[in-house]
């Protein structure tokens, strides 16, 4: 992963990109925010998957327009200097969301992070270094500028990978019994509509380095999923 002013571009460990097959799975656009989500196509193989994909499809695109307002109400684009963006219409901010396996997170989990486990999800953001940002934006040409050029490049803002068969994994391990079907599935939808919400304010610089900060970060997610009908 690359941090320098001249190239922004998301470097995701390569491995599972070479080992794993990816597919579209939608996209969806909700100003400043554009998603362009995948999906590890083994995943269509799964029957517990295929009986919730449709389900989970509408309400993570009702994710992005609920992150987008709570982005808007809560200046959350300033982390990064941005906040004119939503201003600027010819300017968009993408997202790519991937929706994998529990080997292919493990992966990156490794390279990544030196975890040779699996992980419920991972952020890889354009912006690692807040000063990247800071020295783009100090004066309204330089900003409009790096702004342009990142609307050439797509705008990324960086990545977000959520595992699954961890997700899965974890609903059934919190419960003392198996659960029935139906609250299997609305526990498993929240759960995993939160990992992509908290992977997203990484990507906008909003980290939990301390309890306040934790507490800020749950108090964001909170506000946003409440808006998910």
């Amino acid at each position: 992963m690359t941090t320098s002013p001249d190239n922004l571009v998301l470097q995701l460990p390569i491995d599972p990109l070479e080992t794993a097959v990816w597919m579209d799975w939608f996209d969806v656009t909700n100003a400043p925010f554009t998603v362009q989500a995948s999906i590890e196509k083994i995943l269509l193989d799964d029957p517990a998957f295929n009986t919730q994909k449709v389900r989970l499809h509408t309400n993570l695109r009702a994710l992005l327009s609920a992150f987008a307002d709570t982005a808007k109400v809560e200046g959350l684009l300033a982390v990064h200097g941005l906040a004119e963006t939503f201003h600027s219409p010819e300017l968009s901010w993408e997202f790519e969301w991937m929706l994998c396996t529990n080997e292919t997170i493990q992966a990156w989990n490794t390279s990544y992070r030196q975890k040779t486990t699996p992980t419920d999800v991972l952020s890889f953001p354009t912006f690692e270094a807040e000063e990247t940002l800071l020295a783009a934006t100090q004066a309204d040409k330089v900003a409009m500028l790096f702004f342009n050029q990142q609307k050439q490049m797509g705008g990324s803002l960086g990545t977000v990978v959520v595992s699954w068969d961890y997700a899965c994994q974890a609903i059934q391990a919190d419960a003392s019994t198996t659960l029935e079907a139906t609250i299997f599935e609305e526990k498993l939808q929240a759960y995993l509509l939160e990992r992509f919400c908290h992977g997203c304010l990484h990507l906008l610089g909003i980290h939990h380095e301390t309890q306040e900060q934790f507490e800020r970060v749950l108090a964001l997610q909170s506000l946003t999923l409440l808006k998910i009908n």
